[in-house]
């Protein structure tokens, strides 16, 4: 099994246990896996949740270790799915 595949299935085993927001969760970790660096206004526009939706979900996320904070900036945030990212560059070729 890939490193790939065995962080969706963890991750995913994660974010079932969130309960009434399960749906939305698993939503937003499909969506990582194609944007793995997010914030709070493109996640509300891709789920079509509210912002306060996207935003419960986004630190749901940062506390249960998925997403990371990019930067100190309170406005403007971004977050990386950094698990995914790190195992992207383990695979990548140097640029040249």
């Amino acid at each position: 099994m890939t490193a790939l595949v065995r962080l969706k299935e963890t991750n995913e085993g994660r974010v079932r246990g969130l309960g009434i927001s399960a749906a939305n969760a698993l939503q937003l970790l499909a969506l990582l896996e194609g944007h793995p660096i997010v914030s709070i206004g493109f996640v509300t526009k891709k789920l079509g949740v509210s912002r306060s939706t996207a935003s419960g979900l986004v630190q749901r996320f940062v506390d249960l270790g998925i997403l990371v904070q990019r930067g100190e900036k309170q406005r403007y945030r971004t977050f990386a799915y950094e698990d995914y990212l790190a195992i992207l560059r383990e695979d990548a070729e140097p640029l040249e």
